[in-house]
């Protein structure tokens, strides 16, 4: 089961990561996900515009330490760029060329600051 939804509306691309129960922690697998949700915004014609979002109460803790963290030590930093050509961060690459919304609500923790950073605008809630 994938803990990132990606489904268009309209001429909006809307990318949710939906690890409610982690508070959306982004591991390996999301960061991998979001990163293709990317690269889908940039190819698709169609689409103009990408909302990421988190599922549930909470936008994001941020990276999922118990994963992510022995994964770098293993294999060095890069293992967070992800495989798609587009970074949301735009650490390791290139944004999308298309305009990105950050829609934020509850926490909104460490990557989360590189994720709003990197986006067009954010939206964020008052919690």
């Amino acid at each position: 089961m994938s803990s990132v939804t990606v489904e268009t509306d309209g001429h909006v691309l809307l990318i949710g990561v939906d690890r409610p129960a982690k508070r959306n922690a982004w591991d390996l697998a999301v960061i991998r996900e979001v990163g293709q949700a990317y690269d889908r915004l940039a190819a698709d014609d169609d689409v103009r515009v990408g909302v990421v979002f988190g599922h549930g109460d909470h936008f994001s803790a941020g990276l999922d330490l118990a994963e992510v963290l022995p994964a770098v030590q293993r294999n060095g930093p890069g293992v967070l760029s992800g495989a798609g050509r587009h970074d949301p961060s735009g650490l390791w690459a290139a944004p999308a060329p298309k305009p990105v919304v950050m829609a934020a609500q509850g926490i909104a923790f460490t990557l989360s600051v590189e994720l709003a950073l990197a986006s067009d605008s954010v939206v964020a809630a008052d919690d």
